[in-house]
């Protein structure tokens, strides 16, 4: 259930007045996955069988990502493969595809297919493991291979198109592949992904065996961790996750203590931090984009696609994002731990990158080492086991790829709708007042969005709000090994954002609750007749007013306090220069 339908449930709000403005707070992310052949979609019959061919698919992926919603705000996840004919279907099932033989330029200039979806996730196979492709083959010849036509490579014209999607409707993009060159054959030229993990020979990919693998199996039993038994290649399927180590994002609290949080894509509403992920045998591996090599080379790549060119990390008015690991995983030592593909050392993955092209008006892009931390295969275990912490923190990672990559409309939706249904419970009947100060009502809020959405959230919004009104709040340098003295801290600064936010979406409360004592029911209230963009621009600008009066009112507090100690200083200073010798 939706919880748009919390409210016609509870009979207070008129369904002909909610379904006239739909339209404006209501957002479904269309979501459109592309598969390469032998990555399935249909749920496997039995999920203890690692031999069933099912397992080696998305089914549970796809099924949690339709299961969710938040606020007013949901997903809808459409599939398609590139092998077969092709073909469209009308009406697919749950677990069938609406498109065979996809293609990203397909549908024509007029009604292109993209068009119709607002993410495109691919997960890539070919080339496969096949005769054509030794997968512990270091000679960059085998990059060749992916171009062969029977293992459908995504050619200029598709490229083009995904990219003028990418670039012109800001779609989101999500992209994967496993060891070696597996996923190369559809992925390895889409501009950005490309630069942002590692597809094949050419850029350092790894193998499938020898030592230069990447193998995260973890021991299952305290022989294995002894290193007194082999950790088993099926480990992958049972209930131990490899651990995640986060990037953290920002920092917030005091000068001596700090608590810091992870990427919102790493963070979980109630579990904390995203820190673990299944684990595989032979990974593949992203780029780390703060070493020299990528800066002199990937940072500066150009696509150019029969008459479509440009950067892959262009500069729009003097800002130029670019991509970043935000969690890394760790091979492990063998010796002293046995593995069932033989010695390997311990290494660091870059496991996750990303490129927040929305602040330059392009898409947002995530790229992802493997397919494995996603295949049904290996989170049989983790679903399976006692402590479901573990396999429900991996599918929350699954739900924040699609919010991270989705519109800010998308997020207002899903963020101010939260509140709003809130309006007419305890939130709003209890802890809201109209003539209550931003900072008061915004502590509230933080309260119960990050419950509902996680505080890595809330931070994430109000970055974004933040920017509508052309305010990067970039952490504040500091002028020496202490902290700034006159800066607001920004807890301060997110709780009046905020505060000014939930003055806006309960303008309406007053009139609403005339409504309901009269009638019984809301029938119809300016509330949810106006734009959400535009309420939380209005919000944003708001706050930049009441910040920047305290902020004023503070620093002539400071200078006033500041007085007596100014004094004291200079006369310290003229006593000092006198005691100095001449010429000191």
């Amino acid at each position: 259930m939706f919880e748009i339908d919390k409210l016609l449930e509870n009979r207070i709000v008129d369904a002909a007045f909610l379904e006239s403005h739909i339209k404006l707070w209501f957002r479904r992310t269309r979501i459109l996955i592309v598969v390469d052949g032998g990555i399935r979609i249909t749920p496997a019959a039995d999920p203890t069988d690692l031999g069933d061919a099912n397992l080696f698919g998305l089914s549970m992926a796809i099924a949690h990502l339709r299961s969710f919603s938040a606020g007013f705000a949901s997903f809808s996840v459409t599939l398609a493969t590139r092998n077969g004919v092709a073909a469209t279907s009308d009406s697919p099932g749950p677990a069938e595809f609406k498109y065979t033989g996809f293609r990203f330029d397909q549908g024509g200039p007029g009604d292109p297919v993209l068009n119709r979806y607002d993410q495109v996730w691919c997960f890539g196979l070919q080339p496969g493991n096949g005769p054509d492709n030794d997968p512990n083959s270091l000679n960059p010849s085998i990059d060749s291979v992916f171009a062969m036509a029977k293992y459908n490579p995504t050619s200029d014209a598709e490229l083009a198109a995904l990219t003028r999607w990418m670039n012109e409707r800001q779609g989101g993009l999500f992209a994967t592949g496993d060891h070696h060159t597996l996923g190369a054959s559809m992925c390895s030229r889409i501009p950005r992904v490309n630069t942002m993990r590692r597809w094949t020979v050419a850029q350092g990919t790894t193998t499938v065996e020898l030592p230069t693998r990447f193998d995260t199996n973890q021991p299952a039993t305290p022989q294995e961790a002894a290193g007194q038994a082999t950790i088993l290649f099926d480990n992958q399927s049972d209930a131990t996750p490899q651990p995640v180590h986060w990037v953290p994002e920002y920092s917030s609290g005091g000068w001596l203590f700090k608590r810091q949080a992870p990427h919102p894509i790493f963070c979980h509403p109630s579990h904390g931090p995203i820190d673990v992920f299944p684990d595989h045998p032979h990974e593949g591996s992203c780029y780390e984009p703060t070493e020299q090599s990528w800066l002199e080379n990937q940072a500066n790549a150009e696509y150019a696609f029969g008459g479509y060119s440009g950067k892959h990390y262009p500069t729009v008015n003097g800002k130029r994002p670019l991509p970043k690991v935000i969690a890394r995983g760790n091979t492990l030592a063998s010796p002293p731990l046995k593995l069932a593909k033989g010695k390997q050392d311990f290494r660091t993955i870059p496991l996750v990158s990303v490129y927040d092209g929305q602040q330059i008006d392009l898409g947002r892009v995530v790229v992802d080492s493997t397919w494995h931390h996603w295949l049904d295969i290996n989170l049989v275990g983790m679903q399976a086991a006692p402590d479901k912490v573990p396999f429900e923190k991996v599918m929350r990672y699954f739900v924040n790829v699609g919010i991270w990559l989705a519109s800010p409309a998308w997020r207002n939706a899903m963020t101010l709708g939260y509140l709003k249904l809130q309006q007419f419970g305890y939130f709003g009947q209890q802890e809201y007042h109209p003539l209550a100060d931003s900072v008061s009502l915004g502590l509230a809020a933080q309260t119960l969005l990050g419950r509902a959405l996680g505080p890595c959230w809330v931070w994430h919004f109000n970055r974004d709000a933040l920017r509508l009104v052309a305010i990067e709040l970039d952490p504040i340098p500091r002028p020496g090994p202490w902290p700034c003295l006159t800066c607001p801290p920004e807890e301060f600064i997110d709780a009046v954002v905020l505060g000014e936010l939930v003055k806006q979406v309960y303008a309406d409360m007053p009139e609403a609750q005339h409504q309901l004592a009269e009638t019984g029911r809301i029938a119809a209230t300016r509330g949810l007749a106006e734009d959400p963009g535009d309420l939380v621009r209005r919000a944003a600008g708001e706050a930049t007013l009441t910040i920047t009066r305290a902020w004023q009112q503070d620093l002539e507090h400071s200078e006033r306090h500041m007085a007596p100690f100014a004094r004291v200083a200079e006369a310290q200073a003229r006593i000092g220069s006198k005691s100095r010798p001449e010429g000191a």
